[in-house]
């Protein structure tokens, strides 16, 4: 048992997750744990960051309920060690977020990645790129619950931050303002929309060229906005038409009552485009690590 052999093995641990061999990086992880806790006691920063990786690895397996409680572990030691503020613990409390929205618990995700941006702010201000992930994931959540318009000032904010930090001409902000525009699509503001993804791919063109499969996604997107923008054009004008049509009251047993007209503003469904923005939105969760591979 020495420190070196166990920080060796989570990190092949890390290796193993990182390849997808989720076998071996438990076999690794767990017996880093165990010789952590030999060599340094229960509660100590190895010890932590080893229940931290471990908890991630179990979350990709699905053991939900094990990964819940060494997170739980995790954030309770890293703040007696640490203290409330540290990065470990907002890193942590990110995480578990992530594994929390990853089983729908979103109310418990979204405080989860709260807390995380609030230790976040204190440490770093409210302008650092970690900030803008773990805000992404905040809008991802409120995306999830349904509450779409109300997550685009979420998401526009971390895209001023990513943009200051890294420049308009970046894979990833290209990303963040397509993922922007399908918002507003999503939402109806179809204006807003088409702005947005003509952003996106003009930084595409000039980074990929024309072919590059980014691009034509851009290209996919702004067809099927023009198609869903006609669609509700239409379905906007046949419902005034209706009710310019429409006698303005029935009557039931002598008395006026208004009838209900149902409101047909909404997108029904959404388009293959949109299905594609959806999956590039789920994959871009940010999510830490604890600790990564070293090397001498």
């Amino acid at each position: 048992d020495h420190p070196d052999v166990a920080s060796t093995l989570n990190n092949i641990g890390l290796l193993y997750k990182m390849q997808g061999n989720f076998e071996d990086a438990q076999h690794n992880f767990e017996q880093a744990l165990e010789m952590q806790k030999k060599l340094y006691g229960p509660v100590h920063a190895d010890v932590a960051t080893s229940l931290n990786n471990l908890a991630a690895l179990y979350g990709s397996q699905g053991k939900y309920y094990d990964a819940k409680e060494l997170y739980k572990q995790a954030i309770a030691m890293r703040s007696t060690i640490f203290g409330l503020d540290h990065q470990t613990v907002a890193a942590t409390y990110n995480n578990y977020g992530g594994l929390m929205y990853a089983i729908k618990e979103f109310d418990t995700a979204r405080d989860l990645f709260e807390s995380s941006l609030k230790i976040k702010i204190k440490l770093y201000g409210d302008g650092h790129p970690s900030i803008a992930e773990t805000m992404n994931n905040i809008g991802l959540v409120m995306f999830a619950q349904g509450q779409i318009k109300e997550s685009i000032p979420i998401f526009e904010r971390a895209l001023a931050i990513k943009t200051n930090a890294y420049g308009l001409e970046n894979p990833t902000i290209a990303s963040a303002i397509f993922t922007v525009g399908g918002l507003y699509h999503k939402a109806g503001e179809f204006d807003k929309a088409k702005e947005k993804y003509l952003e996106a791919r003009e930084i595409r063109f000039g980074l990929f060229g024309g072919r590059h499969k980014d691009t034509k996604l851009c290209d996919d997107v702004l067809a099927a906005l023009e198609k869903d923008k006609l669609k509700a054009t239409t379905r906007e004008s046949k419902l005034k038409s209706s009710l310019r049509s429409q006698v303005p009251s029935a009557r039931i047993g002598g008395l006026a009552t208004d009838t209900p007209v149902k409101n047909l503003k909404e997108l029904e469904g959404s388009s293959p485009a949109q299905h594609l923005l959806l999956n590039d939105m789920e994959s871009s969760m940010y999510q830490e690590e604890g600790n990564k591979p070293q090397f001498d």
